[in-house]
């Protein structure tokens, strides 16, 4: 079983793992230098369709973030962690940092390492969760739902502003809705009702919103530090998709 770390926020709706400027701390500056070699020396452990990008918004280029996660046999971590750590100061668990400088990492060859490794390692996140849940900043989360309830109350203002603006300009069919247990009549010349039309508009104006506020939490936490964010125009940020093992 591996050991992940470096796992951070996602959305506005992921409260299972942190911001990284919750983690900034102190570590000797020799200590640092050896630790983001140690993780910058990882073995490809997964490979993904899509790559990550600095939660500090500081303007390094997403492709420079990576699109792997990187094992060392004993803990994985994202491609990117060694940032975070250079870069932005966060700190990592104590057991992983006296592991990582107290052995130096051995990369193994491609033969070696498949051999040793032929069937993808299972993965936890618990010793992660467990180590930053008493490190977490409780205004983050509370900022997290605010924004959470915001988006939801534009969500149903535009769905309700939209169905209207659909039946007032399309006008209503004589038949009701195709959708299974709809009883709102249907627009002309279509089969379904404003209500069902409007869904994908309503969702957008809303998941637009929420990536920007997304964003503003963590620019606010940016700056908390006194450094500048740089998200730019709000993105869709996806999951990023596993397409490949090792």
């Amino acid at each position: 079983m591996l050991c992940a770390i470096g796992l951070w926020i996602q959305g506005l709706r992921d409260e299972k793992y942190p911001a990284p400027q919750e983690m900034v701390g102190f570590m000797s500056a020799a200590e640092r230098v050896a630790l983001v070699a140690y993780l910058q020396g990882g073995r490809t452990h997964e490979m993904y369709m899509g790559y990550s990008w600095c939660r500090f918004g500081c303007g390094i280029e997403d492709a420079s973030m990576g699109s792997r996660d990187l094992t060392d046999g004993t803990w994985v971590w994202p491609q990117g962690l060694a940032h975070y750590v250079d870069k932005h100061a966060i700190v990592l668990p104590e057991p992983f940092v006296r592991h990582a400088l107290s052995s130096p990492l051995v990369v193994q060859g491609a033969a070696e390492w498949d051999a040793l490794h032929s069937d993808p390692l299972p993965v936890s996140d618990a010793l992660w969760i467990e180590w930053v849940s008493i490190r977490r900043n409780p205004k983050v989360i509370e900022c997290l739902r605010e924004a959470q309830a915001r988006t939801t109350g534009i969500w149903t203002a535009r769905r309700i502003e939209r169905i209207a603006e659909l039946e007032t300009g399309r006008g209503l069919a004589a038949v009701r809705c195709f959708w299974r247990d709809c009883k709102r009549q249907a627009l002309a010349k279509m089969h379904v009702c404003a209500e069902h039309c409007s869904d994908t508009c309503a969702e957008n104006d809303a998941s637009a919103y929420g990536r920007r506020a997304f964003h503003v939490i963590l620019e606010d936490l940016t700056r908390a530090y006194g450094l500048v964010a740089n998200f730019g125009e709000p993105e869709e940020r996806l999951p990023r998709t596993i397409y490949a093992v090792r």
